[in-house]
């Protein structure tokens, strides 16, 4: 704060809101120059390129500038967002819930709304039973484990919780079972760069809401608000992630009204 000379920002959003709004755009600028300098080699700001030099753009023209450093930024951009593999495994399950949960067996062409109603089915009927995987705790796909003899799996904590108590009774079951299957614990430097890298994320999310509403963009503008949403959900701020929703909802009712709501200024 010091040094941006924006030391009213330690007062908080609440007391003085464009000081504490002034430090995070120059605290999110921070962070996007450094990563960039990580990424392409750059020890200091003096410092050459050494991992992605910039080609000789002699004979180049405004076209192939721009498609150079479009590559560029993609290349960037996905070293920032994508460090998991979390966006593909809910697109994959999305895809999933959509076309529904065909029956592993052979001979049978049933077709569940849910892999825990698929599973029940495929141990009750035809006795399978399929190891889907992931940890003592989940599947691969998500689904909480049963911890007791069966091997049925559940779309949610409680209804496993629910099951084990009625159908387990006599079964010790662990309490936090997340916390004794949990990873190793990682080092200090990756606590550091995962900090970073989420504070990296958020800043860029927050840049690109302010660039889309200055640009115009309505729908650039709903898909960050999708992206909020789900923050919203998480911390449990209710009323702004009702806010979104029914945003969503109304931009749905009518052409008239959503492009309205996509593009109004006020």
């Amino acid at each position: 704060m010091n040094r941006t000379g924006k030391s009213n920002a330690k007062k908080g959003p609440d007391v003085d809101y464009n000081a504490f709004r002034d430090f995070t755009d120059r605290e999110t600028e921070a962070h996007i120059i450094t990563r960039w300098m990580v990424f392409v080699g750059m020890t200091d700001m003096e410092g050459d390129l050494t991992t992605r030099p910039i080609p000789d753009t002699t004979d180049w023209d405004l076209q192939m500038k721009r498609e150079w450093l479009y590559k560029e930024t993609q290349v960037f951009l996905n070293e920032v967002f994508l460090q998991t593999t979390v966006p593909e495994n809910v697109i994959m399950l999305d895809d999933a819930h959509k076309q529904g949960f065909s029956c592993r067996t052979p001979d049978c062409e049933m077709q569940f709304p849910l892999h825990s109603t698929r599973v029940r089915h495929e141990q009750q009927r035809h006795g399978l039973i399929t190891d889907d995987g992931g940890d003592d705790n989940r599947d691969s796909y998500g689904y909480y484990k049963c911890r007791g003899p069966c091997s049925l799996v559940f779309a949610t904590n409680v209804t496993r919780k629910r099951h084990e108590s009625v159908q387990h009774p006599d079964v010790e079951i662990a309490t936090n079972p997340e916390d004794q299957h949990s990873e190793e614990p990682t080092s200090e430097s990756d606590l550091i760069f995962n900090y970073h890298n989420a504070r990296l994320q958020i800043g860029m999310l927050l840049v690109d809401i302010v660039d889309a509403i200055k640009e115009g963009d309505g729908y650039r503008l709903v898909n960050c608000y999708k992206f909020v949403l789900l923050f919203a959900y998480k911390f449990r701020n209710t009323k702004y992630a009702y806010a979104l929703l029914l945003f969503f909802v109304l931009n749905l009712c009518s052409a008239f009204k959503g492009r309205v709501l996509l593009f109004n200024r006020k």
